[in-house]
């Protein structure tokens, strides 16, 4: 199981049992990593934590360098010139934002927003008593919204490793499978690949190269983890 970037900047092997723990770890960062990235512009403070050594360690191992003008701009300065290129591709721009919605960026989908895929979204996640909170009047087919889901259900995973829940922790996986198949990986790469396009900052160019290198391997592994898991459970 390929590592990406794990939240302490690295792993610890063990049993199989704490390794599919430590992995759904991992996971879960990333994907509230990357919903925090999408959702706002970053703080300061926000800002001050990802330009830590220890951070940007990790980012790099993950093959993200975000330059070093990220690193020496005065944090001021760069709250500003992020909240500006925020705006500019994802919520006003005379060329046209980057809608971060399913409903808009789904091929053969309906193309507008609050379209009948936000509610088919927002129904998945009420079916698996997730409560998505509405930050920003952002609505559920929202990428952050999505992402932030994902996380949702790979902590349920982890927890239930960790509680030795096995059950519980392969119906996570199911459901991580069935959303990302049947919702995000049907848009993500197409949305990623327009935020690589049109960035112009650092930040989002490498943050949107992380998103898709992590993704794929999503799409590459989640199909053989259901069935990895239960092989699993039945040796324990």
């Amino acid at each position: 199981m390929t590592t990406v970037i794990a939240s302490d900047g690295g792993t610890q092997a063990a049993d199989p049992l704490s390794e599919w723990m430590a992995s759904a770890d991992e996971r879960a960062f990333l994907y509230r990593l990357l919903a925090d990235v999408f959702r706002r512009e970053p703080s300061a403070q926000r800002l001050e934590e990802i330009r830590t050594d220890s951070y940007r360690e990790a980012l790099n191992e993950a093959g993200v360098d975000l330059g070093e003008a990220f690193y020496s701009t005065a944090i001021d300065e760069q709250v500003e010139e992020l909240a500006v290129e925020f705006t500019r591709l994802f919520l006003l721009s005379p060329g046209g934002r980057i809608a971060p919605y399913e409903s808009v960026q789904l091929p053969d989908g309906s193309g507008q927003l609050r379209g009948p895929e936000s509610q088919i979204v927002l129904d998945y996640y009420g079916a698996t008593g997730f409560v998505h909170h509405d930050e920003m009047n952002d609505m559920p087919d929202h990428i952050s919204a999505e992402l932030e889901y994902m996380a949702h259900l790979v902590g349920l995973e982890s927890s239930s490793w960790a509680n030795e829940k096995q059950e519980d922790a392969l119906n996570a996986i199911r459901y991580q499978n069935d959303f990302f198949y049947t919702h995000l990986s049907n848009w993500v790469f197409c949305f990623l690949k327009k935020v690589n396009e049109r960035a112009e900052h650092a930040y989002y160019v490498g943050f949107a190269e992380l998103a898709r290198e992590f993704m794929e391997q999503e799409l590459s592994e989640l199909s053989d983890r259901t069935k990895q898991a239960a092989q699993l459970i039945n040796r324990v």
